[in-house]
């Protein structure tokens, strides 16, 4: 009984730690993408995950890197994926 506990809690607490945080995501994407877009412009579009995965990916190699890291162009992927997928 007790070794199924915590199981369950730690199941628990490692799902919690890959929650999508969608405001923290908001604000990944404004702060990194309106130094060169305007915003609005961009969420005109709608992208399949691959596309957005893309187009991250190109803009963090016109960047050298410098304003988008790895992780961001995930997290950047997923909310928009979310938010303007097709």
């Amino acid at each position: 009984m007790k070794v199924s506990l915590i199981l369950v809690f730690l199941f628990f607490i490692t799902s919690l730690s890959f929650a999508f945080d969608e405001r923290q995501a908001k604000a990944i994407f404004e702060s990194r993408c309106s130094i060169c877009h305007d915003l609005e412009t961009t969420l005109e579009r709608r992208k399949t995950k691959k596309g957005w995965r893309d187009t991250v990916i190109r803009m963090r190699q016109k960047t050298a890197g410098n304003v988008i890291s790895e992780e961001d162009v995930e997290i950047i992927t997923e909310y928009l994926f979310r938010i303007r997928g097709k």
